[in-house]
């Protein structure tokens, strides 16, 4: 367990490793602990100015003159205020200062204590981002917070347009105790923008592609992408990279793993550490699956790389070394020059081995499950026809598609950003509108009753299916893992609900069908894909079946496969 002040230790170090060679510190007594963690780092040159107004100036002046950003250390209440007029100065200049501000702790702010001010966003528009670190950091994740906070904060500071930053610092009495020492390991996010004009990558990047013989590429949800697609093909002909890209991704190669649940399940329950990346690199970070975050969380690679146009310290996986701006596709074209022809490398072929002998037992599992969601989604995800877009549910129905791949020219969409079951029926129709093509929305009973309003739309378009898998109530709480923490809740987890699906459909004047069996579902298939002057629902009830029972056989299976 870390100290609880640990964060604050860390905080001078991560300065130190990000290039802040210089902190001016007004005196004080609620930024005790800050003075102390910066002043004993001997490579910090520490300048102690009484004034906060003039070392608000001071540090911009510093700052001006050598082109490095410097941090500005005070104490709690108007100390804080006294530094805002070089704060709207920096910023109208453009200068990266680092504003750090001792505060009273949460509880206490408004309560009549003294030197006590509301500081979280004091600043306003007027710094290019504003952070509160925890008060304390008793846990890894805490301590992960703050540290990744810290070093997005330097970042933040100089990328694009410079400016100024600040940096909140919640701190309980008492404030004169020792300092731990700084983590051993203190992780810090480099940023990184490769220079366009001649297309060359920093060193210490491509040592690392070299080097490295484990490396994964894992690419979250996004449209499809034609150049990154055949990008992402060329560096899987490396045996020392596996490309990983959920169905949601729309990345179309018969070379990538599309069903990483499963796949990252087997990993997270392996003590094999032959399969441990020691390189991960994001494209697109927004994943259905929890599996990925699960291991890489508890593996730690040595690298994670997050690209993308845009600057922003995405840390899914709670160990992001670097953020690379650039253009993904053009960035991952960079590394083709690097790829030997014979690398000494099991990596890929170990990973599809897995998938392989994963793939082939859960098609054997499922020839033997009853009736149920998945067997539904086995049925479904085989008919679906090419140059369909099929559009998921949120809760069980897109993690049930997660276990399946789609065919070729099948393109994903799906409400992920913030992963509500709100406008699912709205958003398909929508992006189905005025397209030619075939669109199928898969999506449980509450999502559909949530939007139903949705079949009243005017302008629905007739090349629009929808399947509702009816298990009354939502089997996700089910699906998770609970343990005894839901017993006497149950009824307000699930919610039921007696409305009737085919009034529903038919009183909007769409079309409806109706599936309870693995026949029947097959058969309402063939009608559903069939052209139509409207719209059609098919209402897939599986309230009576082991729904839950069975998927956690599957993953039971899974968990007890030996790959030798």
């Amino acid at each position: 367990m870390p100290h609880y002040r640990q964060g604050i230790s860390d905080l001078a170090e991560i300065l130190l490793l990000k290039g802040i060679q210089k902190a001016v510190i007004c005196p004080g007594s609620r930024n005790a602990p800050l003075i102390k963690a910066l002043a004993r780092s001997i490579r910090i040159e520490c300048l102690s100015v009484v004034d906060e107004r003039v070392a608000g100036y001071f540090a911009m002046g510093i700052s001006i003159g050598t082109g490095k950003p410097v941090a500005v250390v005070c104490s709690s209440g108007t100390a804080v205020l006294n530094l805002s007029p070089a704060v709207a100065e920096a910023y109208y200049q453009h200068v990266p200062l680092l504003l750090i501000t001792a505060d009273r702790p949460p509880e206490i702010i408004d309560q009549s204590d003294n030197q006590t001010i509301r500081q979280q966003n004091i600043y306003g528009r007027h710094v290019k981002s504003d952070y509160q670190l925890p008060v304390e950091t008793l846990n890894e994740q805490d301590l992960w917070y703050s540290n990744r906070m810290v070093a997005d904060a330097v970042n933040i500071s100089l990328a694009g347009l410079p400016g100024p930053v600040h940096i909140n610092v919640p701190l309980r009495e008492p404030l004169y105790t020792e300092l731990p020492e700084p983590s051993k390991s203190v992780r810090i996010i480099e940023h990184i923008v490769p220079d366009s004009s001649t297309g060359e990558l920093p060193a210490s990047l491509i040592e690392s592609w070299k080097s490295l013989k484990k490396k994964m590429i894992i690419c979250g949800m996004g449209g499809y992408d034609k150049e990154l697609d055949q990008n992402l093909k060329v560096l899987s002909e490396d045996n020392s990279v596996v490309v990983l890209a959920e169905n949601l991704a729309n990345m179309q190669q018969d070379t990538f793993i599309t069903a990483v649940e499963r796949l990252f399940f087997a990993l997270g329950t392996t003590e094999d550490t032959s399969f441990v990346p020691g390189l991960v690199v994001v494209i697109r970070p927004v994943t259905v699956s929890k599996m990925i975050k699960q291991f890489l969380r508890k593996v730690k690679p040595a690298q994670i790389w997050l690209v993308q146009k845009e600057y922003s310290a995405t840390d899914t996986y709670m160990g992001l070394s670097s953020v690379i701006q650039a253009e993904p596709s053009h960035f991952l074209k960079l590394f083709h020059r690097y790829m030997p022809k014979n690398r000494d490398s099991s990596f890929q072929k170990d990973i599809l081995r897995m998938n392989s002998v994963l793939e082939f037992e859960q098609e054997d599992y499922l020839q033997s499950i009853p009736w149920c969601d998945l067997k539904a989604f086995q049925c479904i995800m085989r008919r679906i026809p090419r140059n369909c877009d099929l559009h998921l549910g949120n809760s069980s129905p897109v993690r049930y598609a997660q276990l399946f791949t789609v065919k070729q020219g099948v393109y994903c969409y799906s409400n992920r950003g913030t992963s509500g079951i709100d406008g699912c029926i709205s958003t398909a129709a929508g992006i189905c509108y005025g397209r030619d093509s075939l669109s199928l929305l898969i999506l449980g009973d509450l999502s559909f009753f949530y939007d139903s309003n949705a079949l009243g739309i005017k302008n629905m378009p007739e090349n629009l299916r929808i399947i509702v898998i009816n298990n009354r109530g939502g089997d996700i709480f089910r699906i998770l893992d609970t343990g005894d923490g839901t017993v006497g809740i149950e009824e307000y987890l699930e919610t039921p609900l007696d409305f009737s699906i085919r009034q529903h459909v038919l009183a909007s004047g769409l079309s409806y069908l109706m599936a309870d069996s693995e026949h029947s579902l097959n058969k309402a298939l063939d009608q559903l894909f069939q052209s139509s002057d409207r719209a059609v629902v098919l209402e897939v009830d599986t309230l009576s079946s082991p729904n839950a029972q069975t998927l956690k056989g599957l993953y039971k299976l899974f968990k007890n496969i030996q790959y030798e």
